[in-house]
Formats: structure tokens, sequence, C-alpha cells
């Protein structure tokens, strides 16, 4: 259970960059759950009021002018944007790298120059660690070894973060987020293995696989997640990265299977070869994180896929 959350100073402002996306939509809502209403969402495009109690600005953090503009002194400034996917960064470095790491660079030296209290970004604990074995769960220090342009980008973000909060003396967390999944299915972004094959289930569509069926997962429900991030916000943490998954792994196969049993459905599957930027496996150490946030995971994979599905046949019936 997430315990009481102290609301931070009256004049401590929440910035959330992706506030619009998966995660910020989802730590938003748990933020105002917890009477946390001084939040401002900074979206690149202009966006519908869709969270009530919080104040929506356009601002692509790309934009260093409008970024200038928005920041203040003693803002908590969470990082949760990212314009790409593993598929994306390789299909285009360049442009990965121009939105995604010169924009964190330009958000951080304006976060320098504003003198903000905090600095909290999500980097990917499912491409920076690179190739493990199946049996292995991967702790913080270990070695840094990406294989795809995904990890190599989150990596060289996390290090400028280093940068700049030593050399401008600003706090910052680091979280490396394993899978999460809790999404309520986008037709415009297709992301996530269990919210893909669980929309495709419902609706039998067949799913296509790429690899192996015996492919390892480490996958967090995104309430766990975001009680994680609720508490970030006013621990005395400073200055490291942290693991943020379930600390146990699942094959695609077992997830498929799940899915089949809550779905009672067979899913057809439409095998693809492996590609070239996916990890064999994957599993993070979460140790560190538990005991410096006294947090654990509270959803078991079994009854995260069963509340993703009970609340896709909820919102399927009220809109028809």
């Amino acid at each position: 259970m997430l315990k009481k959350i102290i609301k931070p100073k009256k004049h401590r402002r929440i910035v959330v960059f992706g506030g619009t996306g998966f995660i910020g939509a989802n730590f938003i809502r748990k933020c105002l759950s917890n009477n946390l209403t001084n939040i401002i969402i900074a979206n690149s495009k202009k966006q519908k009021q869709e969270i009530k109690r919080v104040k929506y600005i356009t601002c692509d953090f790309t934009n260093k002018k409008a970024i200038l503009n928005l920041i203040k002194r003693n803002d908590i400034v969470c990082h949760f944007a990212c314009t790409t996917i593993p598929q994306s960064s390789e299909d285009n470095i360049v442009q990965d790298l121009q939105s995604n790491l010169v924009g964190t660079v330009q958000l951080l030296e304006v976060c320098a120059t504003k003198k903000i209290a905090k600095f909290i970004f999500l980097s990917s604990g499912g491409t920076v660690y690179g190739e493990i074995k199946k049996s292995f769960a991967v702790k913080e220090s270990e070695k840094l070894n990406p294989i795809c342009a995904h990890g190599v980008m989150k990596i060289s973000c996390e290090n400028y973060i280093k940068f700049f909060a030593k050399k401008y003396k600003f706090k910052f967390l680091i979280f490396r987020l394993a899978n999460p999944y809790g999404r309520i299915f986008n037709k415009t972004r297709f992301q996530g293995l269990i919210d893909f094959v669980l929309h495709h289930a419902i609706n039998n569509i067949p799913v296509k696989i790429w690899g192996s069926l015996n492919k390892t997962r480490d996958f967090i429900h995104i309430d766990d997640v975001c009680d994680l991030l609720l508490l970030s916000l006013n621990k005395n943490i400073n200055g490291s990265c942290f693991n943020v998954g379930s600390g146990k792994s699942k094959t695609i196969r077992s997830i498929i299977k799940t899915i089949e049993k809550i779905c009672k459905r067979k899913i057809k599957i439409e095998k693809y070869p492996q590609r070239p930027f996916d990890c064999m496996h994957n599993r993070l150490d979460i140790s560190k994180t538990k005991k410096h946030f006294h947090w654990f995971p509270q959803i078991d994979i079994y009854r995260g896929i069963q509340r993703i599905h009970s609340q896709y046949l909820e919102n399927f019936n009220n809109n028809n």
C-alpha cells in the first residue's frame, strides 16, 4: 500500500513534459488523487483540457525560448517526454538525437538557469543494459551495453543530466523503467506487448510477434510505476539511477497464454524474424529501489491483465 504522500511546499510547482502520454497522464491522475494540484502539463501541441485541476501549456521541450518562459525557480521538472520507440530510433537515428537528446540538453540548460528544485527523468531499463543472461537480474551498477540506438540515446540523456546537476547543483533522479502496461488502447500508437496482444485478442485479430516466443521481459503495471514516481517528489534522495520493474521475467509465450485464459479464446500468432535491436532477455534487479523508497510492486501480472481486460470491456460497452 502506498504511504500517504507529503504535499510539496505551496510555491513548488510540478512541471510535466510528456504529461499527455501514457505514463504522464497516469502520473498526473495519481497526483490529483493525492491532492497535489499545482501541476503544469507542457505539451508540444495544443491540447484539449482532458484532466481538470491542472494547467495545460503548449510548450515543446525542444523549444528553448518556450521553456524559458515556462520553468520557474524551485520547480520540480518531470521529463517523461520521448518522441521515439526502439523501432523509430533505428529508422532515423539523427532525428532521434535531434528531438530527444538535444531537446533534453536544452531543457537542462533552462533548469540550470532557473535553479529548479529537482529533475526527474524516465530512462529505459529495457534498452540501456543490452543483452543479459536469462536467469540474471541486472543491477544499476552493471555495465551499460545497449544494442540499439534508443538505448544509446537514453544513456546520453542520463549522462547530460548528471553533468548539469553536478555543475549547477540541482537534485535529480533517473528511473530505468522496464515494460509498463495498462494502457487504454490507442490506435495511433501501437506500443506495449501486453496491451497490444490483449487488444488484438479481444477483437480477434492475429498478433504479429518478432522473434522467439521464449524471449523474456520484465513487466510492471502503470499504477505501480506511478506510486513510485509520486514517492519520488518528496523523498530526500538525490543523484542516482533506479531500476523500476517487477523484478521478475515472463516469456512472451506465457503472456500470450495468460491473455488467452483471461479472454477465453485462442490467439492466432503471425511470426516474423527477430529484429536486431531486440534483446532476448530482460529482468531488472529492483532491490535498490525497494530499499531507498520503501516501495515494491503491488499488482501481479495476472491481476494486472485482468484489470486492463475489465477496463477495456467497460469502455467498449460505454462507447457503444
